[in-house]
């Protein structure tokens, strides 16, 4: 059995990191399956899991570095380089979602805490609730992350304020990640 999860699978011993699912941080969870399902279970990142679909079937096809963006509850990623995922130390290879790289900001952006215990990750600040977060400091409002991007398809100058600054954050962090691994191509899912 094959299992893609959101968090860091630490390839050395099995234990998964998980900001945005607190019950399964720290498990073994590929170790406790394959216990109480009898059967070989392999468990891997879904942002890594993303990459290589991309990479060997995908808009990835006869790249040498893939990179993976994944943009959803959460902000994640996966390296795929000569067709195979690379980890990295820890498992951590791609994932641009985790470390405070919002420092520079205001401190009530700054110090948005992260389900990783840190603050200032694009995690807590790219991901749909970030967006919302962003809209309630911005504008004061309540919307949803799909209400803010239809108001800002339709043109509303508040939402227009929200999705530039988000961009402006984002595509800043994404830069860097492009910078230092070289990827040639970079799909988003």
């Amino acid at each position: 059995m094959a299992l893609s999860i959101a968090g860091v699978v630490d390839p050395a011993t099995g234990r998964i990191r998980v900001a945005n699912i607190p019950c399964l941080d720290g498990r073994q969870l590929g170790a406790d399956l394959a216990r109480d399902l009898g059967v070989p279970v392999v468990l891997a990142n879904d942002a890594d899991c993303f990459a290589l679909a991309e990479a060997r079937s995908g808009a990835g096809i006869g790249h040498k570095v893939v990179f993976g963006v994944i943009l959803g509850t959460g902000v994640g990623g996966g390296l795929v380089i000569d067709g195979h995922i690379h980890q990295g130390a820890g498992g951590v290879a791609g994932e641009w979602g985790h470390g405070p790289v919002l420092r520079g900001l205001a401190p009530e952006i700054a110090d948005w805490q992260c389900g990783c215990g840190q603050a200032g990750c694009l995690d807590a600040f790219g991901g749909a609730r970030g967006m919302e977060r962003l809209d309630r400091y911005l504008n004061g409002g309540a919307r949803t992350s799909e209400e803010v991007l239809a108001a800002w398809g339709a043109g509303e100058d508040s939402a227009g304020r929200v999705v530039s600054f988000w961009l402006d954050q984002m595509s800043a962090a994404l830069a860097m990640v492009v910078n230092v691994i070289g990827p040639s191509v970079v799909p988003v899912g």
